[in-house]
């Protein structure tokens, strides 16, 4: 068995969020749940910034995290 560091793995989700505007769609509709607790200029500025070169993955991943549970939990 080696003795060695363990090594990570790079997400795509970096590329994904910077790429696809489904994320951008979801995130900024003003009639979800989440578009009525959030400010949504504030989003918007995180999802600029990363459009801009600035790695928002983390805040981005977040974001969507909680759209999916508020959006998930108004089925109910």
């Amino acid at each position: 068995m080696a003795s060695r560091p363990k090594k990570g793995f790079p997400s795509p989700t970096q590329e994904w969020f910077r790429t696809d505007n489904a994320l951008q769609d979801l995130l900024l509709d003003r009639s979800s749940k989440f578009g009525q607790l959030f400010n949504l200029d504030a989003v918007a500025a995180v999802l600029a910034q990363h459009q801009a070169g600035f790695n928002r993955e983390r805040q981005l991943f977040l974001l969507l995290s909680l759209q999916v549970l508020l959006e998930g939990c108004a089925l109910h």
